[in-house]
């Protein structure tokens, strides 16, 4: 199992709008790709500007395999709502 661990800031006043967005956009995508489990968002209460996605995949090869093309469209669909993101990954 292969865990993607993501990290964004969004300003508190942002994040229900934020989400709403990642909701309908990013998740279900994900929803749909072979080898995703499941996908949970974490707040940081000791920096309440950031929000932790935490993502879990069967294996790498389900991860990677998503063209990087069709990643794009889905980060370009969350329009205003789009942040950079630090990204780490983790083995279970």
């Amino acid at each position: 199992m292969v865990i993607e661990f993501l990290t964004f800031r969004v300003a508190p006043d942002d994040q229900e709008g934020w989400r709403a967005a990642d909701e309908r956009t990013w998740t279900r995508f994900l929803q749909m790709q072979t080898g995703f489990i499941r996908k949970e968002v974490w707040i940081d209460p000791s920096r309440v500007d950031r929000v932790h996605v935490v993502i879990w995949w069967e294996d790498e090869k389900s991860w990677t395999s998503i063209p990087p093309a069709a990643m794009k469209a889905v980060d370009q669909a969350m329009g205003a709502w789009q942040r950079p993101s630090t990204m780490h990954r983790f083995d279970a």
